[in-house]
């Protein structure tokens, strides 16, 4: 990358943006992979980035399984997929809903796993609570661990296992502050609470590499990209930079490409298929003490310990 791309990167927005991919797209190697026989599970896989990354690993032979909450719609994703010569097929699945996580495999008839992808993502517009928790924290981290730790036996059995946390740019401007994570009715902001979790995502891949050896951990931001959630979610920001944003096959690109192979080392955090800092704002470093509070929080989360 040349001195002229690094200056454009600085900006932010020549690089988070559609110029900005296709930018960065001038060095990306052809990408498509052979993953026949291999089995891909997609969380929030019906609708913006997760049916993006669906529609970009449907022609290279994984099974994909698209966990939903809506199972019509995620159907309706997976037969376009298999109309295409690809093969999916949708598993409901709330990450709100303890049992369903925990029966997942065996609903879905799921026996074999070689990848997850953590993309479903929500940004309640006032406070809501699920399991004694805000949605955003349970959604964005206490719902995936669940899965994960549901899942692991089967990512275990595969020596190229991997998981991708799909992040976002705006966990970039947080400090990880694992007692801010729960937020209440009184302070919630939506986007403070969808930036916080975020950054915890990018943590969490960190600290999981070192804990969970035998599942490579990949975390990622897709830049600004159109999908329905920005849409509905961030209307005055969809307003003020649709002429800009990447479409959605460009935001999946990097989810995709970490999906179908083990990239770099586990636990590093991703941009357009090139590793990038966690921390590139001053004073949001995380202390490897912070990360392990994080792990512990959020495993004692998981269980229901009232922590």
């Amino acid at each position: 990358m040349g001195w002229w791309d690094t200056l454009l990167d600085a900006t932010v927005v020549a690089s988070f943006s559609r110029a900005g991919f296709e930018r960065h797209a001038r060095d990306f190697e052809p990408f498509h992979a052979d993953l026949t026989g291999q089995v891909i599970a997609i969380t929030g896989g019906n609708r913006g980035l997760g049916k993006a990354t669906a529609r970009l690993l449907g022609p290279m032979g994984a099974e994909l399984v698209l966990l939903c909450r809506s199972v019509e719609a995620g159907e309706d994703v997976a037969a376009s997929i298999r109309e295409a010569g690809g093969r999916a097929r949708a598993v409901a699945l709330d990450l709100a809903d303890r049992d369903a996580i925990a029966s997942v495999a065996e609903r879905g008839g799921i026996t074999r796993l070689d990848a997850l992808v953590h993309n479903a993502g929500v940004m309640p517009e006032t406070y809501e609570q699920v399991n004694g928790m805000e949605r955003t924290l349970w959604t964005h981290l206490v719902g995936p661990v669940l899965l994960s730790r549901t899942l692991r036996p089967l990512l275990e059995q595969q020596p190229g296992a991997r998981m991708i946390w799909v992040s976002s740019g705006g966990g970039l401007t947080q400090k990880l502050e694992v007692e801010a994570l729960q937020m209440s009715a009184s302070d919630y902001d939506p986007l403070i609470a969808y930036a916080r979790t975020k950054r915890a995502q990018i943590e969490l891949a960190e600290v999981m590499a070192a804990e969970w050896p035998a599942v490579h951990q990949a975390s990622m931001h897709p830049g600004w990209a159109d999908t329905p959630g920005v849409r509905s979610q961030m209307p005055r920001f969809f307003q003020a930079t649709r002429g800009i944003l990447r479409s959605p096959e460009q935001g999946a690109d990097t989810i995709a490409w970490l999906a179908a192979a083990r990239r770099g080392r586990s636990g590093c955090f991703w941009f357009d298929r090139r590793e990038a800092s966690t921390h590139p704002i001053p004073g949001t470093a995380t202390t490897p003490e912070e990360r392990a509070e994080l792990w512990d929080r959020v495993n004692c989360w998981v269980e229901a310990l009232g922590c």
